[in-house]
């Protein structure tokens, strides 16, 4: 009888293997440097209401979307144009992008990419339990109502080759606000000019 157990089992087990559907990592290659937002969220693809992939756009479809998601940020300029209209919302629509699932973003080196949030909020927030690693950019231009002007981390940030520069933050943290129980790693970071 026991045997007739482990054998279910172990069946149940091979047919959800074999029958489940994998978490895939989608990679977005961003190509345009405007701000704007994806319009159909979840379906896998970025593309804003014109078909490019901004980095907004690419972010908000990372979030809709499980999965260790990558960004490839080529050389360039990446403003933020869309002020936060609505408070503390965080699904990356409007200020801040906001990181709500795990997501690498990699530049083409800190002097040859910028995001820059053009002072209508931070440039990034971290929620809880979630991981943001940052490679060859520069984050510059935040500027944070409370904590974090450049990055307010309350999960993992990891940064390698990143230069935070100008952020400022009315509570502290002008660069990065880490907050209790947060991870920050860095490797060839500069923060600088933060206040």
């Amino acid at each position: 009888m026991a045997k007739r157990g482990v054998v279910s089992s172990v069946i149940s087990t091979l047919f959800l293997a074999l029958f489940s559907a994998p978490t895939l990592a989608l990679d977005f290659t961003v190509n345009t440097e405007s701000d704007s937002i994806d319009v159909t969220p979840g379906d896998g693809i970025c593309a804003d209401a014109g078909g490019s992939c901004s980095l907004r756009a690419a972010v908000i479809e990372a979030n809709a979307s499980a999965g260790n998601d990558v960004i490839q940020l080529p050389a360039g300029i990446y403003s933020y144009s869309i002020p936060n209209s609505a408070g503390n919302e965080d699904l990356a629509l409007s200020g801040d992008l906001d990181i709500v699932d795990t997501l690498s973003i990699n530049g083409a080196g800190a002097a040859e990419t910028t995001i820059h949030a053009a002072q209508t909020d931070r440039v990034f927030q971290v929620l809880p339990a979630v991981s943001l690693s940052l490679s060859d950019v520069k984050i510059a231009g935040g500027q944070g109502t409370d904590f974090g002007g450049g990055v307010l981390n309350q999960g993992k940030l990891v940064l390698n080759r990143v230069h935070i520069d100008t952020n400022r933050s009315l509570q502290g943290g002008g660069g990065i606000s880490c907050a209790k129980d947060s991870v920050l790693i860095g490797k060839y970071v500069v923060i600088s000019n933060n206040v």
